[in-house]
């Protein structure tokens, strides 16, 4: 299962609210401006129940396809913007750093690529982390995601089915 929040930041025209709490983000705490507010404009989510467990695919391919979808959920081209990347840590799989590897099948290079470390908190913390970067202008696309596939992960396991997937980096904890 997969989430992703595709944030980017919308000029006040697209916006439909009464009142916009002005909070302090920038370094020298002068107001958030109106073209800083960072809003979440596509949502991305796919679920892989695999008849064939073979057939599963890997927690990258996922955050890959979750990714994509959330941008397809925005209506517009927004990939080739993304400013900040954040992945939140994966149980059933290990890669050499996987955000960089999501990064480049996104197309992506972008200035703040991260992978964190296990922790129940770390979405809401990764989503709030991006929208200030949007608020302070380091950036004007954020993903966030995450991704999991232990399900088919644990049967192939236990039926002894090789998975095609990339290697389990067994040097990385």
């Amino acid at each position: 299962m997969v989430g992703t929040a595709l944030t980017r930041l919308c000029p006040p025209y697209e916006l439909n609210l009464e009142k916009v709490k002005q909070e302090e983000m920038s370094n020298n705490n002068s107001p958030l401006s109106e073209d800083r507010i960072p809003v979440i404009v596509g949502v991305g989510e796919i679920a892989d129940r695999p008849k064939d467990i073979a057939e599963g695919l890997e927690p990258m391919a996922l955050l890959e396809q979750a990714v994509r979808r959330a941008e397809a959920d925005s209506g517009t081209k927004l990939l080739g913007e993304l400013g900040s990347l954040d992945v939140v840590n994966f149980l059933s799989w290990r890669y050499r750093d996987p955000e960089k590897q999501l990064a480049a099948r996104l197309g992506a290079n972008p200035a703040h690529c991260y992978y964190g470390p296990v922790g129940g908190e770390s979405p809401i913390r990764y989503i709030h982390e991006a929208a200030k970067r949007i608020a302070r202008g380091e950036c004007r696309v954020a993903v966030v995601c995450g991704a999991e596939a232990q399900s088919t992960a644990t049967k192939a396991e236990r039926g002894g089915i090789s998975l095609p997937w990339t290697p389990f980096a067994l040097d990385v904890e």
